[in-house]
């Protein structure tokens, strides 16, 4: 197995379902470590899954999460509504690609953990009652 051409993987990683393959097991872990691997390049490939880190805090945002999250550590500024807030800020020299590799490596965390993890700071979940 270790032997798919890397094309290969990647169609069929598009072509699997998160469901199925989070689902699937393996005795040897040759394939869905390698599926869970691509399926993270596909995510990220997009425009809108681009993850960014603020230089102040520390934490993982999109662009987009950006207009609505505040940071605790930033500098306050009032916004078009009134309200006090602090946006994050890009830390120009953060990589999360080389992020993604200081992790795998040095903390041995699966495919499958990172992919969840990543999958996690790009969908945003909001309180309708607060």
């Amino acid at each position: 197995m270790s032997c798919i051409n890397t094309n290969i993987i990647r169609e069929m990683a598009r072509k699997v379902s998160l469901d199925r393959l989070d689902n699937l097991k393996e005795r040897k872990d040759k394939i869905v470590s390698r599926l869970f691997m691509k399926k993270l390049e596909l995510l990220l490939e997009k425009e809108k899954n681009h993850l960014y880190k603020c230089a102040y805090c520390n934490k993982l945002f999109t662009k987009k999460q950006r207009k609505v999250l505040s940071c605790r550590k930033g500098t306050n500024f009032v916004d078009s509504n009134g309200q006090m807030r602090a946006k994050h800020i890009m830390d120009k020299n953060w990589d999360l690609k080389k992020f993604v590799t200081f992790v795998r490596e040095t903390y041995r965390i699966s495919w499958r953990e990172i992919y969840w993890k990543v999958w996690s700071y790009l969908y945003l979940l909001q309180c309708d009652r607060c």
